[in-house]
């Protein structure tokens, strides 16, 4: 933060890994963040430094600190975007099925390796639409990571097939990965429902074509909830 001309100004940059989380923990110094506060108000990387920098806004705004993290720490994420959801048999869901990409996918995976529990972390993702001729290599590069932060992948779509090789590539067993076809979201969800096991996180991500909202309403503990907790859900997309 330096001043400019008697006006403050926040600088506030975006990228993904250690370094991100060095920043953010860096920025939560300078703010007179604690560490159980940030805590509070962190979901990985995605929701932690936006999260920082709508505090830093505040700090700028004279708001003290306990008082705009109280405040932060009643925002929800949008459907779709970041959603922490319950899942059936006591597990959690990370709903981000608002849309995908390279980077966003790299950064839910890297949320969900924030994330603490005793049993599994499982990334159920879907193709990631519009890539061209990058596409195979932004899949294959996610992939690697789904490797190195979950213990099962799941993929929907022949585009995602890439992910599931570059996760056995870089270690993951063949028998942690599986792959569905496009439209088939619900299915893989319906199959990994019956095994599920108490505390298990599942991420779940891709692009609006792919429709993974109806894999996050099988995993639903509560799935007459969707129409409130869930994106798309209007006449009109149920329609397609």
């Amino acid at each position: 933060m330096v001043e400019v001309a008697g006006a403050k100004i926040v600088a506030h940059w975006l990228s993904f890994g250690p370094p991100l989380m060095l920043a953010a923990v860096i920025a939560a110094g300078l703010l007179g963040i604690d560490s159980a506060t940030l805590g509070a108000i962190e979901l990985g990387l995605l929701i932690g430094t936006p999260g920082l920098a709508a505090l830093a806004v505040a700090d700028t705004l004279g708001i003290d600190a306990v008082s705009a993290s109280a405040a932060l720490a009643q925002w929800e994420p949008t459907p779709g975007r970041m959603r922490l959801i319950d899942g059936a048999h006591d597990t959690t869901i990370i709903d981000d099925t608002y849309n995908s990409s390279p980077v966003a996918s790299l950064a839910g995976l890297e949320a969900l390796r924030s994330l603490k529990t005793r049993t599994r972390k499982i990334a159920l993702l879907g193709d990631m639409l519009e890539l061209g001729k990058e596409s195979k290599e932004a899949h294959r590069e996610v992939g690697e990571r789904a490797a190195d932060v979950a213990t099962m992948l799941i993929t929907v779509g022949f585009r995602a097939r890439a992910m599931g090789e570059a996760a056995l590539d870089a270690g993951m067993p063949d028998s942690k990965i599986r792959e569905y076809e496009q439209g088939e979201a619900s299915r893989a969800a319906a199959e990994l429902k019956l095994e599920l096991k108490k505390h298990d996180i599942i991420l779940i991500k891709g692009s609006q074509g792919m429709r993974m909202e109806h894999a996050v309403k099988v995993l639903m503990a509560h799935p007459e909830q969707a129409g409130a907790l869930l994106v798309r859900q209007d006449e009109e997309w149920k329609g397609r």
